[in-house]
């Protein structure tokens, strides 16, 4: 296919009103802790005990409410790549939960949930992806290389 003589817009047709991250160990989650300015004593742990994934949602007031949806990813040892993707897939459609209780959705359509939890989940496993592309290193919670990482911040 050629490339288009025009530009396009993005296609989503609702925007979130929720920031969605992705976070893959538990110093980068202290470090974005920190950065929105959540109190130490009200950190959660960065995945519920006995959980490969968990999402945590925060909440903050500036001169408009700003509201965050942070999905924690836990690696470990001998989990695959098609594994971390249902992760991904499993903890979006908690994020959709919530999105819909947020925006007070009760009944949405079977193709609006389908489409919005496809574009969430596709969205992060992109962010997963190039973290793995840039050679994100779980053991420094570091990237490894020069390759900057794209998204939007709270």
């Amino acid at each position: 296919m050629s490339k288009p003589n025009i530009k396009y817009i993005d296609r989503e047709l609702v925007e979130s009103p929720y920031c969605i991250g992705l976070c893959l160990d538990e110093d980068n989650f202290k470090r974005e802790m920190k950065r929105l300015g959540v109190p130490c004593e009200k950190w959660p742990d960065w995945v519920k005990p006995g959980s490969d994934g968990t999402v945590h949602y925060f909440e903050k007031e500036r001169p408009h409410s700003s509201f965050c949806a942070i999905v924690c990813i836990k690696k470990r040892k001998g989990l695959v790549y098609n594994q971390v993707i249902g992760l991904i897939v499993h903890e979006a459609v908690h994020v959709w939960q919530v999105i819909c209780k947020h925006i007070s959705e009760d009944e949405p359509s079977k193709e609006f949930e389908a489409y919005s939890i496809q574009t969430i989940a596709q969205r992060l496993i992109a962010i997963y992806d190039d973290l793995m592309k840039a050679g994100y290193n779980r053991s420094r919670g570091k990237i490894d290389g020069k390759r900057k990482i794209s998204g939007k911040k709270p």
